[in-house]
């Protein structure tokens, strides 16, 4: 990783725009394909998809560099010691409550992801309170992905950079508009109003690439692959109970208050927002500056030199 600590939350931010940018193509394309290209045929989308990932992977393999650390280890690797060493990264001790901050950041990074099991329910609720079809769906999804986008490409690299916003500030900003979003979905009674709440959380996807930026200054270079792979457990282990928590609760409150898990969200996000608050309170006014790994910061001048 080349980037400066200030310049990183607007990479890792791009970074996730050329992620999020397939989406609505990929809803918008991949729904005229299944209806006017493929007859409606499941088996064909998904040779479609498998090829696009192939793909990606052989274009992987060929173009970027299996080991960007050129040290070679002395010793064979053990995989139980690397978990071992995984763990300590957060409960480690580390100046400037940064271990504190890790720890916030990874359970932020849990609650964020929570809203990622939303979208099949939702579908359902839409269904049943507007009667939209799968045509309607995908059209308002399309629309969304596209606001995330913008979201992304305003959220950190325009206003972050031109207000001079710190991240915390920027995770705080994405948490409330995915809150307020879900607020307008749970009492909307007409369709328009899914539309004015996707404009309103809009913002909300900013707040994933940030929580990474900042991870990253958390700990030395030396930890940072460690620290980033605890974050993605965050990220893809939550849904295994998210997904069970949304369908369960749409399920029995389907005939009284099927909106109830927009406002399961909206609280996943009100906990993002206080641990990012947490952490902009404790921070005060001193800077977040990129941790250095204790080994280099003990060598003597003569070695550096």
């Amino acid at each position: 990783d080349i980037t400066s600590p200030d310049e990183r939350t607007v990479r890792v931010t791009l970074l996730e725009v050329a992620y999020l940018v397939t989406m609505p193509v990929g809803v918008a394309v991949g729904s005229y394909l299944f209806k006017q290209v493929m007859g409606q045929s499941f088996t064909l989308m998904f040779l479609l998809s498998g090829s696009l990932m192939l793909v990606a992977l052989v274009y992987a393999a060929l173009r970027l560099q299996w080991c960007t650390n050129k040290t070679k280890h002395a010793a064979p690797i053990s995989c139980g010691g690397t978990v071992l060493n995984t763990v300590r990264v957060v409960t480690r001790s580390r100046p400037h409550h940064y271990a504190c901050y890790l720890r916030l950041i990874i359970v932020a990074m849990a609650f964020y992801t929570f809203q990622r099991d939303e979208k099949n329910m939702a579908y359902l609720y839409t269904t049943l309170k507007f009667n939209w079809n799968i045509q309607t769906y995908s059209t308002f999804r399309t629309f969304q992905s596209a606001l995330y986008i913008l979201g992304l490409l305003v959220g950190a690299p325009v206003v972050g950079r031109l207000c001079g916003l710190r991240d915390t500030v920027i995770v705080m900003m994405g948490a409330v508009s995915h809150c307020v979003a879900r607020a307008v979905f749970a009492t909307s009674s007409h369709p328009a109003g899914f539309y004015i709440g996707a404009a309103l959380g809009s913002l909300g996807p900013v707040a994933a690439p940030v929580l990474r930026s900042i991870t990253s200054k958390l700990v030395p270079v030396s930890e940072r692959g460690k620290a980033l792979s605890l974050l993605s457990v965050a990220d893809t282990s939550v849904p295994i109970l998210s997904g069970t928590i949304y369908s369960q609760l749409y399920n029995a409150t389907i005939d009284t208050a099927p909106a109830a898990i927009f406002w399961v969200t909206a609280t996943s996000q009100l906990l993002v927002f206080l641990c990012a608050l947490t952490i902009h309170c404790i921070q005060g006014e001193e800077p977040l500056e990129q941790a250095q790994d204790p080994q280099e910061d003990a060598r003597p001048v003569s070695e550096v030199t």
